[in-house]
């Protein structure tokens, strides 16, 4: 029977938040909320409070500093993790590692210990496909690919677009840092067994669809 369930709660640049559900717990992905809203998210999917929170890196709509300093300071006997490493949970084993972005940023591979069920999730990378390739072995035949398919390749190919569009960033730097749904999808399709689900993440609403 299927266990592990993923909720994403949020996703994209306003704030990200995801929710891994097994038998006997939930554990957290990124805690990019605020206090409030995370905690409408979780009452209205009536998802019970996590106890374990794995951060991809520590960017503001992945890390809400006033909501997770307000979380431990509402509940106690929570656990809160920015590391690489191998954790153990009561249901899952996380194993996060590195993935390229402009700061240190992690991705995770998650397995339900009863069903080995398998989740991996990866957002904000750049050259996913590359990177992904030196963690094939721990990566294939998942059973769910959470994966950044943030921008449509091409704005990138047609740059007139973007230069009337009068942003007063640099968008080709920023698209850099993050992957294109057509590099996610092609990670997917290296990655996945038949029954694999693809779900996306973090999909900008000014260029991911052209």
């Amino acid at each position: 029977d299927i266990i592990m369930k993923l909720y994403v709660l949020s996703t994209g640049s306003s704030g990200n938040a995801s929710i891994v559900q097994g038998k006997h717990e939930n554990i957290a992905l990124d805690f990019g909320l605020s206090y409030s809203k995370w905690h409408n998210l979780l009452e209205k999917n009536n998802l019970e409070l996590p106890h374990e929170y794995f951060i991809t890196h520590e960017h503001g709509d992945h890390l809400n500093q006033s909501g997770i300093n307000r979380l431990f300071g509402k509940y106690k006997g929570l656990y809160f993790h920015t590391n690489r490493g191998i954790f153990e949970t009561e249901d899952f084993t996380i194993q996060a590692f590195l993935v390229p972005h402009d700061i240190e940023n992690h991705g995770f591979v998650i397995v339900e210990k009863d069903t080995n069920e398998k989740l991996v999730y990866i957002t904000d990378c750049s050259s996913m496909y590359q990177t992904v390739k030196h963690y094939q072995d721990l990566l294939s035949n998942a059973d769910i690919y959470a994966l950044e398919a943030n921008y449509d390749e091409q704005y990138i190919e047609n740059p007139d677009i973007l230069d009337q569009m009068n942003y007063k960033y640099n968008v080709f730097r920023g698209m850099m840092r993050h992957t294109s749904k057509q590099e996610s999808l092609k990670t997917f399709a290296m990655l996945k067994k038949p029954s694999s689900k693809f779900i996306p993440l973090h999909q900008s609403s000014r260029f991911y669809n052209y």
